[in-house]
């Protein structure tokens, strides 16, 4: 695994976007890809059946289908 796949830099990374967006509220948000990806607050490389992970941050082309639909949804939500 790379440095940058590390899944507690994968936190730190998270937690500052987060910081940045809360002081830009109204002009910025967060759509949160944890929940949907580790649906059980930790780690892991398959949902539902679906290998989601090629490495600790990037998706597997059949991860990125799996996602689709979801993702799809709450941006148009937020486009709204």
């Amino acid at each position: 695994m790379w440095p940058e796949d590390q899944p507690q830099r994968v936190d730190h990374w998270n937690q500052l976007l987060r910081q940045v967006a809360g002081r830009h509220r109204g002009t910025a948000d967060i759509l949160d890809l944890g929940h949907r990806l580790c649906p059980h607050g930790a780690f892991t490389w398959q949902v539902d059946g679906v290998q989601v992970r090629s490495d600790g941050v990037h998706l597997t082309p059949e991860g990125a289908r799996w996602l689709q639909p979801w993702l799809v949804s709450r941006l148009e939500a937020a486009a709204h």
